[in-house]
């Protein structure tokens, strides 16, 4: 999607307690100026995790617009208001995170606070989630290159 912070703030996913952001590349961080350490705690964790896949999703989420919000939202009444079941498409990850396919975006809804052991969870299935996307990007890619070459055939 070519989401953009005013489409953002306009969706069910943005929260007004949001104050602060860390953009890198493919990856949003909002969260509310109190939970900065989190926040640069997670940013680290991701550069840590996906080291080796970081120059290709950033590479390929340019071709593509794409990105993966992490939204650490204050409280639980927050989150759950947000990733209600009846509401949500979301994929729960676990009690205090959740994932949600948004166009070609990801959205990750967290929960705070958290435990260290509830962080080094979460941020495992941040890895598996953001590879599996990755690889769903590449594949739309190629579907698009080979749809437009058999069209340039026909023609």
């Amino acid at each position: 999607m070519k989401s953009s912070y005013s489409v953002f703030m306009q969706s069910r996913f943005f929260d007004p307690m949001f104050n602060s952001a860390v953009f890198d590349g493919p990856f949003r961080i909002y969260f509310n100026q109190m939970h900065e350490s989190l926040a640069l705690k997670i940013y680290f964790m991701i550069n840590q995790k996906l080291e080796s896949l970081c120059p290709q999703i950033r590479e390929m989420t340019k071709r593509t617009d794409s990105h993966a919000f992490i939204l650490i939202y204050p409280n639980a009444s927050q989150f759950q208001h947000i990733f209600s079941k009846e509401r949500s498409q979301c994929q729960f990850l676990s009690e205090s995170s959740c994932m949600e396919s948004w166009d070609q975006d990801l959205v990750f809804g967290l929960e705070k606070p958290l435990s260290d052991q509830e962080l080094i969870e979460f941020m495992d299935q941040v890895k598996i989630k953001v590879e599996a996307w990755y690889h769903s990007l590449l594949a739309a890619e190629a579907a698009m290159v080979s749809h437009r070459e058999s069209v340039q055939l026909s023609l």
